[in-house]
């Protein structure tokens, strides 16, 4: 359950789901297009490993300084922040303001 502070979407659940998502359609695509099986299963295990291995860590030491970002900021606040950002750099580049 997420304390009172915590946002529900932090950057570490992103970057988590980005990251299993990523995999698993780059693993769909390589089977789905008849690539060698070996090479396939042999980056899936050195990535899956490796990643779990990043991941494991960093929900570890996520109360430390230097990874509390990642549990704190709320992804939400901050996509909004960049599109609001991104629409007001278009309108000026395109001169609709």
């Amino acid at each position: 359950m997420p304390k009172e502070h915590d946002p529900l979407v932090n950057w570490y659940g992103v970057l988590l789901t980005t990251t299993t998502l990523v995999m698993g359609t780059w693993k769909f695509a390589a089977s789905y297009a008849n690539k060698d099986a070996t090479s396939v299963t042999v980056v899936d295990w050195i990535l899956g490993i490796l990643l779990g291995l990043i991941f494991y860590w960093m929900d570890r030491f996520k109360q430390t300084a230097w990874l509390r970002w990642t549990v704190r900021r709320s992804a939400i606040a901050d996509v909004y922040t960049c599109c609001v950002a991104f629409v007001e750099l278009a309108q000026l580049a395109f001169g609709l303001c």
